[in-house]
């Protein structure tokens, strides 16, 4: 009789951590900015458990079979994805028939399990897009596993005895992980982070890390009991480094580029070290992630995995605020468990209950003759694409009530009068606009409005570019009767070292330094903001445009995407741009009638 794998309790308890900091970075949770991390302890953990199970088999087994393993892992991983796949094809053919093309695309790459591969190639990023983003984008992390589980087997066959089997195959691991990791930070490009991130080669490193885990402490060399001091000592370890990485959740984000340089290789060996002294039965840790809750989240992982991101971006309107989002992500929690729940009882348990103890083809025979699941599939189907469409009309009319009331109120409003600043006015002769596509939309308004002004702005365009485009077509021509407009920020955050940069490099030669803020919901919005906003305040020089603050009750002028300004919208920030480069300098500017507004120095 064969014997099982010991089931670890408290690895339930990691895979209920792991989702919830995901869950939490993609519904922009401020305290959850490098809740993406997750991912990287998923790869780890999922390594381990992988490894582990392939070591015993060859040691108990005189022949392993690949088509076996393949097999439990299709039956695993597919059956979850393929209900996920037609709830989300059937709600976008209904909602957006348009996008038919993009989404059974997306869809043949899920079930080919190469969905990072595609993403690359229709360079999708991977930071939040606003118009029509790609629901199936998450299925990138599966697509790594999956691929990661067609290639390890692959290193325990053809070679005898065992034990020479084992030490090749970790010789082989060792030298991949090192290669995955110098991978990650060649393939790393500032300002386009997407070849680096969706990559298997530049990705794997975190699966592998598992991986060596299984070997240098399988889970039944962990199980050894501890002295009390010993355990004590494994617990501060583990709480420290349990403590690291949620400091690292709530500090950091995506667009760090020591992240690709090693950073994500060292937390995906502080998850393994935290793995290692979670499941070891005698420390608290292990009693503390095998609670019960834990437990029963960490279980689900893998639906709500499948699910949270399709619910996110699916139902949620981009201009939403206020209470509106809150209501509507507290529903899209319960939506969330509510379909894993559903998912993990009516779909995972059986397909891999009723397929155990019997060969590969005899559970692909029962898998096709279960017309009863099938049939259950198909009404949960109905129900999910009920309640979905419900609820996001809901939400949608709520937004677009409340948008209509704010700008019947801008528009019957009286203008204000603004205070004048007491300056003396700087004569100018030149001004350099330099942005993302937030500018770019609003550049014929601009250049009609202030005729000395030239906008460069590029679509995605990121801070960590800017030095390379002053350098290459500004500085040589900055003098002081020159502006340097600078709006960035609607695709990441930067830090206080660029600002500073950004300052010496534009005032060296006299020339005058403005900053636009930004108008985007996503989680580096305050981040960026609260940076410029205490910038300009220590800098007096320097004069700061308010354009989170003047949009933010007038949501009518942006787009559904809620960040992008419609025809009107880029007439407004033109305008709002002109008004307040007039207030701080002397220059001729088109006289047409302006729109007064409200700004901050």
């Amino acid at each position: 009789m064969k014997k099982r794998m010991t089931y670890i309790n408290s690895l339930d308890g990691l895979r209920a951590l792991a989702i919830i900091l995901v869950i939490g970075y993609h519904l922009r949770i401020s305290i959850f900015r490098g809740g993406f991390i997750g991912v990287d302890m998923f790869f780890v953990l999922s390594g381990y458990l992988i490894t582990n199970q392939i070591l015993n088999k060859i040691k108990d087994v005189p022949k392993f079979s690949i088509k076996e393993f393949w097999f439990k892992r299709i039956k695993r991983l597919f059956p979850a994805m393929i209900m996920l796949l037609m709830v989300v094809t059937i709600y976008v053919l209904i909602k957006t028939p348009e996008r038919w093309q993009s989404i059974i695309s997306d869809d043949v790459a899920g079930v080919l399990g190469v969905s990072n591969w595609w993403y690359i190639i229709k360079k999708v990023p991977y930071t939040d897009t606003f118009s029509h983003p790609a629901p199936l984008k998450h299925l990138w992390s599966l697509a790594v596993e999956a691929q990661f589980y067609l290639l390890l087997p692959l290193l325990f066959v053809g070679t005898n005895p065992p034990k020479a089997k084992k030490k090749l195959a970790f010789v082989m691991l060792v030298a991949i992980l090192i290669f995955s990791a110098i991978s990650m930070g060649l393939w790393y490009k500032p300002g386009d982070i997407n070849r680096a991130y969706y990559g298997t080669d530049t990705r794997i490193f975190g699966l592998l890390i598992g991986s060596l885990t299984a070997y240098l402490y399988p889970y039944k060399r962990l199980a050894n009991q501890l002295p009390t001091k010993t355990s004590q000592l494994f617990d501060v370890i583990g709480t420290s480094l349990l403590v690291g990485l949620l400091s690292f959740v709530v500090f950091g984000n995506e667009f760090l580029s020591g992240l690709y340089h090693g950073g994500l290789l060292i937390i995906s060996l502080v998850s393994a070290i935290l793995m290692c002294l979670v499941i070891h039965p005698d420390t608290k840790l292990n009693r503390l992630f095998s609670t019960s809750l834990l437990r029963w989240i960490g279980t689900r992982s893998y639906s709500l995995y499948l699910w949270h991101y399709p619910i996110i971006v699916l139902m949620t309107p981009m201009k939403i605020t206020g209470i509106y989002r809150v209501a509507l992500m507290f529903f899209q929690v319960i939506l969330m468990f509510v379909l894993a729940e559903m998912s993990y009882k009516y779909v995972e348990t059986p397909f891999r209950k009723r397929t155990r103890g019997i060969s590969w083809q005899q559970q692909l025979k029962q898998t096709v003759k279960r017309s009863a699941t099938v049939r259950i599939e198909g009404l949960l189907i109905g129900i999910t694409l009920i309640g979905m469409i419900f609820t996001t009309t809901f939400f949608n009319q709520m937004v677009a009530k409340s948008v209509d009331i704010s700008y019947e109120k801008n528009k019957s409003s009286k203008k204000e009068t603004i205070k004048e600043p007491q300056i003396k006015k700087i004569p100018i002769n030149q001004v350099f606009m330099i942005g993302d596509s937030v500018l770019l939309g609003a550049k014929p308004d601009i250049e009609e409005l202030i005729p000395q002004s030239q906008v460069d702005a590029k679509v995605g365009r990121q801070f960590i570019e800017l030095p390379k485009i002053l350098e290459k077509n500004y500085q040589h021509k900055f003098d002081t009767e020159t502006v340097v407009l600078i709006s960035l920020g609607t695709n990441g955050p930067f830090k206080e070292e660029e600002l500073s940069n950004l300052y010496q490099t534009v005032t060296e030669k006299g020339a005058h330094l403005v900053l636009l803020n930004t108008y985007v919901p996503l989680n580096w919005q305050g981040q960026v903001n609260h940076l410029l906003a205490d910038f300009t305040s220590t800098h007096q020089d320097v004069v700061l445009i308010d354009w989170h603050d003047y949009i933010a009750d007038k949501l009518a002028y942006l787009e559904i995407d809620g960040v992008h300004p419609t025809v009107a919208g880029r007439e407004l920030l033109a305008t709002l741009i002109k008004e307040q480069l007039t207030k701080y300098f002397d220059f001729q500017v088109d006289t047409k009638e302006a729109i007064t507004t409200e700004s901050s120095h």
